[in-house]
């Protein structure tokens, strides 16, 4: 089972019944994660008469929708030059504008729905502790404003007053276009909405092979008109899939509950995302009950994609992000110990690092995933575009630049298997540079050159 601390959180659980025969349905959905519930939620809204089954390998919630960050933010993996390229500024401005937007909708959503998923629309900082990291988020924040938005929406704040107690912190970027939620409380209650839907939901039904207008299981098949892939991290154990997304995993811990008065003191603001410039990424939040969930990559990509409980727990990465957490609050040793709960997981990478929602109309296989880490808020557009799409509905979603974007492949293996380490360490490295040198380092200038081929 998902053992995150977000999981662990819930109170017991029944377990849904497996597949045990064969069906026929409009619609076929693999994973029950964000994606797929979204995508069920969205398309029961649009034709309430679909028949709609969700096939899931685990548990509801087993995967990165179980394990999360908790972050509901309006950030987008690739950079937004990228979109300006293929769609022009103005269509760059507009998506971007939407992504935004999904942000309180999503938490006007939750309520309508009475899914409490302690929902705090408390907007995030990045921090910069040394002229190599405001240097980056100078960089970025100046892509915000050239596109047309304003401070009321991207800034870089000096006044250290209004920002969380970080030693040396020099600046902060600062954006209100996020929430913090407990994943595991959304993706376990947006099931049940399903349900009540009229959607089934088939537990430890693990999907072995997709083909036109047909899921298999080891033992029974689905038949229907569309079928949607939604296995992001763990899309490699379907054939088909073994080179369109890369697994990377994620790690994160959840500190001892803490003091209101000390996270008062430390200017840390209930359901509050943090995080830091350094080119590894961080993430935190502070949760509902005053804990610090805290997180980052530094796990190494594994061989041929692994995934699962043994490859999960790297305890050199653990420590690399306990220190990371007390290097930006020192006020938190007493709270970050080994004994502190630690879980893992995959994220879905593609080969240049840009999610896709895609439709193939002949084969009726529709998929959605590649969000880098960033896929809260991006699998609920996800889910409303594959509705749109499906049920042919026009809409200013079913032109969205990611819409039947089509990635590279990554390269073969042994090939991936260096590739994606050796940019792990020379992340690592640059990072150790850039502090000791306080400048940025040519070599991540470099970097996306490496990552999008």
């Amino acid at each position: 089972m998902n053992t995150s601390f977000w999981w662990e959180s819930l109170e017991p659980w029944i377990k849904r019944p497996s597949l045990t025969s064969n069906l026929d349905v409009d619609v076929a959905i693999v994973g029950a994660g964000y994606t797929g519930l979204w995508s069920a939620y969205w398309l029961m809204k649009t034709d309430p008469n679909l028949k709609i089954v969700i096939l899931e390998a685990e548990h509801v919630g087993f995967g990165a929708s179980g394990r999360n960050g908790g972050w509901v933010s309006a950030l987008w993996p690739a950079p937004l030059d990228s979109i300006v390229k293929q769609r022009g500024k103005q269509r760059a401005f507009e998506f971007q504008s939407r992504l935004q937007e999904l942000i309180p909708e999503i938490g006007e959503t939750l309520k309508a729905e009475n899914i409490d998923a302690d929902f705090k629309l408390a907007g995030t900082a990045v921090f910069a502790t040394n002229q190599a990291q405001l240097n980056r988020l100078k960089s970025e924040n100046q892509s915000y404003l050239d596109l047309g938005f304003n401070e009321s929406d991207y800034k870089i704040d000096y006044e250290l007053a209004n920002l969380p107690l970080v030693p040396d912190l020099i600046a902060a970027h600062t954006t209100r276009h996020c929430a913090s939620i407990n994943p595991a409380k959304l993706v376990t209650q947006l099931a049940k909405v399903v349900e009540k839907q009229g959607v089934q939901i088939f537990e430890t039904s693990r999907v072995t092979f997709i083909e036109p207008n047909k899921v298999f299981t080891n033992t029974f098949q689905v038949k229907a008109k569309n079928i949607i892939q939604a296995t992001e991290g763990y899309s490699y154990s379907l054939k088909h899939n073994r080179r369109k997304i890369a697994p990377i995993h994620s790690l994160m811990f959840a500190t001892d509950q803490i003091p209101e008065s000390l996270l008062t003191k430390l200017r840390i603001e209930p359901g509050q995302t943090f995080a830091d410039a350094r080119n590894l990424v961080i993430y935190g939040q502070r949760t509902s009950d005053n804990r610090i969930a805290f997180g980052g990559r530094g796990a190494p990509y594994r061989f041929k994609s692994q995934v699962g409980k043994h490859v999960e727990m790297h305890q050199s990465a653990f420590e690399y992000l306990q220190l990371a957490l007390v290097g930006l609050f020192p006020d938190l040793k007493p709270y970050v110990h080994s004994g502190n709960h630690k879980w893992g997981g995959p994220i879905g990478v593609t080969r240049d690092w840009r999610p896709t929602v895609s439709v193939d109309p002949k084969s009726g296989v529709c998929y959605a995933g590649g969000y880098a880490g960033d896929g809260v808020a991006a699998s609920y557009l996800a889910g409303q575009t594959l509705a749109d799409l499906i049920t042919n509905t026009h809409s200013v979603r079913t032109t969205d630049p990611w819409v039947n974007h089509q990635s590279p492949n990554w390269e073969i293996e042994p090939i991936r298997f260096i590739l994606i380490n050796f940019v792990s360490k020379l992340i690592s490295f640059a990072d150790r540079k850039e502090e000791s040198a306080n400048k940025q380092s040519w070599m991540m200038k470099k970097l996306w050159k490496i990552l999008k081929g």
